[in-house]
């Protein structure tokens, strides 16, 4: 009975519009935005959940993207998340602490498998347009802990994190604070990006990461 009830409210438009914002009300201020104050029809999400113990935080997904098994979880107020059109991201984590952070994902960008972000202390995560994720990738602008000198002045503060258009990172891939990859790169499988590679269409490989290739693109299709 239950499954033909959720049958049915699926297939009425004003139903589905009302289970909506009551998810939205139940859930602690959190915003799940697509054109608008609500979820674009375009959008498609599976299995995919938001834990939000804060308020003003938002998320705002573009059009025609899918989202399976992906979750959001704040910590913290006023932080943003923002989805572009055509994404398609599987088992994602966003994890954000603390104040004002953003976490940007832009259009036409994939997530392929096991894959999480975390953002912490007002900083922000931008992944470019066209980018693909492999899985087992971890990205992170912080540490979470403190790392102290002799006078016990905490050295290790959080950074940026920015990954340009176009980009692939392999699996197992570990992205750290203040990493930044250019446009047309590859990260290879297991690499440990540890600081900024301003030059474009190269390919960082290694731990620590270290260019490995340069003068070279590529393609989702195998040409």
């Amino acid at each position: 009975m239950l499954k033909q009830i959720k049958k049915f409210a699926m297939k009425n438009s004003e139903i589905r519009a009302i289970s909506t914002k009551i998810l939205n009300l139940l859930s602690n201020n959190h915003k799940i935005c697509g054109r608008g104050k609500s979820i674009d029809r375009t959008v498609r999400l599976k299995n995919t959940s938001v834990i939000d113990k804060g308020v003003n935080n938002k998320i705002t997904i573009g059009k025609n993207s899918k989202l399976d098994k992906c979750t959001f979880t704040f910590y913290g107020d006023d932080n943003e998340v923002i989805i572009g059109e055509n994404c398609l991201l599987c088992n994602l984590n966003i994890w954000i602490e603390d104040k004002n952070n953003i976490v940007k994902i832009d259009k036409n960008t994939s997530v392929h498998g096991k894959t999480s972000l975390a953002c912490i202390e007002g900083c922000r995560i931008d992944i470019g347009e066209d980018c693909m994720f492999s899985s087992d990738i971890d990205l992170r602008t912080g540490d979470s802990h403190s790392i102290l000198n002799s006078e016990g002045k905490r050295i290790n503060p959080s950074k940026n994190v920015l990954i340009g258009n176009h980009v692939w990172v392999g699996h197992k891939a570990f992205i750290n604070k203040g990493s930044v990859i250019s446009d047309n790169s590859i990260i290879g499988a297991c690499a440990v990006v540890t600081k900024e590679f301003k030059e474009k269409n190269v390919a960082v490989a290694g731990n620590p990461a270290r260019i490995v290739k340069e003068n070279i693109n590529w393609n989702r299709e195998r040409l």
